[in-house]
């Protein structure tokens, strides 16, 4: 199972659920909720399974492949400066957002991934993670408030007139080109 466009490119697993959003040639967000039963975990740690930095990496270049057009010759050959600031554990919600920094081939990209940052992803038609998502937010008023005031700035960052304006000049210049 995995998001309907996605490529795994040749690696063994495909590690995205769904995309929630893609422009071409920009920028992808996609999503992905850590199942306890993912094949990676058997032995990293025991006991204590944490998905391996690496494998957010692999992650990040699959959403990446939507960047590039759903280029499957995308690979991963470089990572400069990751930070791995929390481990992502069976049961984590993870945003996967991908950005270009330079058009391709080769391409160059940003990779993000995140949990709970501005808000609880949980899988369609699932009622006990909804249930879960809830009952979390209900014990700790103060993730409420921090992801909503974090959903807040971001959405004056994406949304905001300047930005708006830019992309639809963008989109008219590339319509009359």
């Amino acid at each position: 199972m995995g998001a309907p466009g996605v490529s795994a490119g040749g690696f063994p697993y495909l590690l995205v659920d769904r995309v929630l959003e893609c422009e071409a040639g920009v920028r992808a967000l996609a999503a992905k909720l850590v199942s306890a039963n993912e094949p990676y975990f058997v032995g990293h740690f025991p006991g204590v399974p944490v998905v391996p930095g690496v494998i957010l990496c692999e992650a990040l270049v699959q959403v990446g492949r939507l960047v590039a057009g759903g280029d499957e010759a995308l690979q991963l050959t470089t990572v400069e400066r990751a930070r791995f600031r929390k481990p992502v554990q069976p049961g984590d919600a993870l945003a996967l957002e991908v950005r270009a920094r330079q058009d391709g081939p080769p391409w160059r990209m940003r990779g993000v991934v995140r949990d709970g940052d501005t808000g609880l992803l949980v899988p369609p038609s699932d009622p006990g993670a909804l249930a879960g998502a809830i009952l979390r937010l209900a014990a700790a008023p103060d993730l409420g408030f921090a992801l909503s005031q974090r959903a807040s700035r971001r959405v004056r960052e994406l949304f905001s007139s300047e930005r708006m304006v830019d992309a639809y000049a963008r989109l008219y210049r590339e319509l009359i080109a």
